[in-house]
């Protein structure tokens, strides 16, 4: 199974006083301390009105997290898109240059999602994959592709580079039992090419977001960033 990463249109998020605020644990997977959990909260959201879409991620919501409408949620249902969990959010969407007080909550249903963690370390063919690593002040086309062995070895070269970012341009992982068609990559100590939040989808799913011209997404990578095959 192939995943590509999505480019969505960016829309800038503004923080906005009201009750609606639910708490939820996430898993969080780290390179050096394995996997974890977090308490995070969803907190209503405002946004101007040229950038209300049905889809909207920010890097501020959370980790590979993302908002959508009812019809995006019935969509990703109707499709059996199972690994997600689903909180209703408050939206406020407003005209630009007014003070966020002025911003109106719309009627329509929209929805946080988060995805389940998926802890891919130990599956990584470290042979088949590439990597990169450069400063984080400069763009990910301008890093250095390193090699890298084994699991080990991407820690050696974390510590030894605590400094710079360790990127991932495209992972092989050889797990045949992960049959998801959304992932979301987070990896504390490593980050994604392609990845503002680092979300892949399967080509299924790229095609049915494709189908029903759900609004926000901008546009896919041209090529897959992680292949899952059967184990060797």
């Amino acid at each position: 199974m192939k995943y590509y990463a999505l480019f969505d249109k960016a829309p800038f998020f503004l923080p906005v006083v009201a009750e609606h605020t639910h708490i939820h644990t996430v898993d969080r997977v780290d390179l050096f301390y394995g996997k974890n959990t977090e308490t995070k909260f969803v907190k209503p959201i405002g946004v101007y009105k040229s950038e209300f879409y049905e889809f909207m991620m920010d890097t501020d919501i959370g980790d590979g997290s993302f908002v959508i409408n009812e019809r995006v949620k019935n969509i990703l249902e109707k499709y059996n898109i199972d690994n997600l969990k689903f909180y209703e959010i408050a939206v406020f969407v407003g005209k630009e240059q007014q003070n966020w007080k002025e911003f109106s909550q719309i009627s329509d249903k929209f929805y946080y999602v988060t995805i389940q963690k998926y802890d891919y370390l130990s599956e990584i063919n470290f042979q088949m994959s590439r990597f990169l690593l450069g400063p984080s002040y400069r763009r990910e086309d301008e890093h250095l592709e390193i090699e890298v062995r084994d699991l080990e070895d991407l820690k050696r070269i974390s510590r030894e580079n605590s400094d710079m970012n360790i990127t991932a341009k495209k992972l092989y992982i050889q797990d045949s039992s992960m049959k998801f068609d959304i992932i979301n990559f987070n990896l504390n100590g490593l980050n994604f090419y392609h990845f503002r939040n680092p979300l892949g989808i399967s080509e299924r799913l790229k095609e049915i977001l494709s189908l029903h011209n759900v609004s926000g997404i901008d546009r896919y990578s041209s090529e897959f960033v992680c292949e899952i095959f059967d184990k060797l």
